[in-house]
């Protein structure tokens, strides 16, 4: 369990006779997820920059997947709205509603041993029952002459073939994977991120969505 800025989070690491991988944070909601849709029938929420493997796991169960813009609060109204059974964000907050909506590490902690005990897995067994995905995350200033609002309809004229969510900033979803590029609510500058199946794909999806963007600053 760790904290980061007073939030509670999860993150999982196969120990013991394992290779000792890092699952990471994305992985830990997925898993969870996974073993609450096992006992319980219902929807899942995470926001819109967190990985699509917690959509692949909910359609296994052919349950419904729904995101909602970056914040624990948006997070929390788009589960209430749909009924969700389990959420939270990819940096491993996990959101059960059964006890109450708040992030909160200890229950995730107890979903994924509980999963664990239950199947009889370790946590790199349990990590290869899910899709592999590759992220890539970059930072770049925002100048104050430079509209968020006209950044994200240029891009979006750019990558017009691909449906785009503006929900929060603009996420391009293309046939693989997904581009998400939005100005900070903390800071005044832009974070972009590209999520796809392979890395390779990642790298060059990345450097021509960020090659793009930076033209229009």
């Amino acid at each position: 369990v760790q904290q980061f800025e007073g939030i509670p989070l999860i993150r999982v690491v196969a120990r013991g006779k394992n290779t000792g991988a890092y699952i990471g944070e994305e992985y830990t909601l997925v898993a969870c997820a996974d073993h609450v849709l096992t006992h319980t029938s219902g929807a899942t929420v995470s926001n819109l920059s967190s990985s699509q493997a917690l959509a692949d796991v909910t359609r296994r169960y052919a349950q419904s997947y729904y995101t909602s813009a970056i914040g624990e609060v948006y997070v929390v109204e788009k589960m209430k709205a749909v009924g969700a059974v389990v959420g939270g964000e990819g940096n491993g907050g996990i959101i059960l509603p059964d006890l109450h909506y708040g992030r909160d590490a200890v229950v995730g902690v107890a979903l994924f041993f509980s999963m664990m005990a239950e199947r009889g897995k370790t946590c790199r067994e349990l990590r290869s029952t899910y899709p592999d995905y590759y992220m890539a995350k970059q930072k770049m200033p925002l100048p104050e002459s430079v509209s968020p609002a006209e950044m994200y309809t240029r891009v979006a004229e750019k990558y017009s073939e691909y449906a785009c969510d503006t929900t929060d900033g603009i996420k391009i979803q293309m046939d693989t994977g997904w581009i998400h590029l939005r100005a900070s609510n903390t800071v005044t500058k832009m974070k972009k991120k590209t999520f796809f199946s392979m890395p390779l794909v990642v790298s060059h999806a990345y450097s021509e969505y960020f090659s793009a963007t930076r033209v229009y600053i």
